[in-house]
């Protein structure tokens, strides 16, 4: 980040100066975040996230962990046709 610093007489920094575009690529990466006004996860994604507690709890045999998922992905990444073909050659 190409960074210019404003000090005061005392050579405190007092402000900070950043390209335009710089500044436009924070702010869609803080935008991103989605946090509320005071940096805090927002509500409604708080209630998503216990929604999907409170099934696991109720369901814990329907979820696999995650060493299972990425097995099972990796098993159906490798057993495409395009995959068994260039595999063949």
């Amino acid at each position: 980040m190409n960074v210019h610093y404003i000090s005061d007489q005392f050579g405190n920094k007092t402000a900070a100066v950043i390209p335009i575009q710089e500044w436009n690529e924070l702010q869609l990466k803080l935008e991103a975040l989605d946090l509320d006004e005071n940096g805090n996860i927002p509500e409604w994604h708080k209630d998503v996230l216990n929604e999907r507690i409170a099934y696991y709890n109720e369901n814990p045999n329907s979820f696999l962990d995650a060493f299972s998922t990425l097995e099972e992905i990796e098993k159906e990444l490798w057993v495409t046709p395009l995959s068994f073909y260039l595999y063949q050659k």
